[in-house]
């Protein structure tokens, strides 16, 4: 069984918190730090940061040594794949291959969504099952 550590940086964490959670997440044998990727708080307190997952694991990347590093999930609105990929690439340069891909559709609560793309579109359909499954209500954005 393996056991990994999620930090939800979108709370309001800065990098020194996000930081020392992960080292000791490494210190205590975890085998991942995911970190959570948002545009805003998942509490609605949204005067609160929310740093950007792959700049703060690309720093993780240098100050970790053997924890596996990535995205809880990365959801497929926020990037073009192509981008999204070249991240994650680099990720593993950087961390000698422990770099770790979650994907997964974009769901606000009550706040647009970036404007979609035709490469997003076509995966509307699964992200709006899903958000019904989970009793979310349909996703929001322009465009819909």
């Amino acid at each position: 069984m393996k056991f990994c550590l999620s930090v939800e940086i979108q709370e309001g964490l800065d990098y020194a918190v996000t930081q020392a959670f992960t080292q000791a997440g490494e210190a205590a044998g975890f085998d991942a730090g995911l970190l959570a990727e948002h545009y805003y708080a998942s509490s609605g307190h949204l005067h609160r940061i929310a740093a950007d997952a792959w700049v703060f694991l690309g720093a993780l990347a240098r100050d970790t040594q053997h924890i596996r590093l990535g995205t809880l999930v990365s959801p497929v609105t926020f990037r073009h794949p192509a981008v999204l990929a070249k991240m994650a690439a680099t990720l593993d340069h950087l961390s000698g291959g422990r770099a770790e891909l979650g994907l997964g559709a974009d769901c606000p609560l009550g706040l647009s969504a970036p404007p979609m793309r035709p490469w997003v579109m076509a995966r509307r359909g699964r992200a709006r099952m899903r958000c019904r499954g989970r009793g979310l209500g349909e996703p929001q954005g322009p465009g819909q």
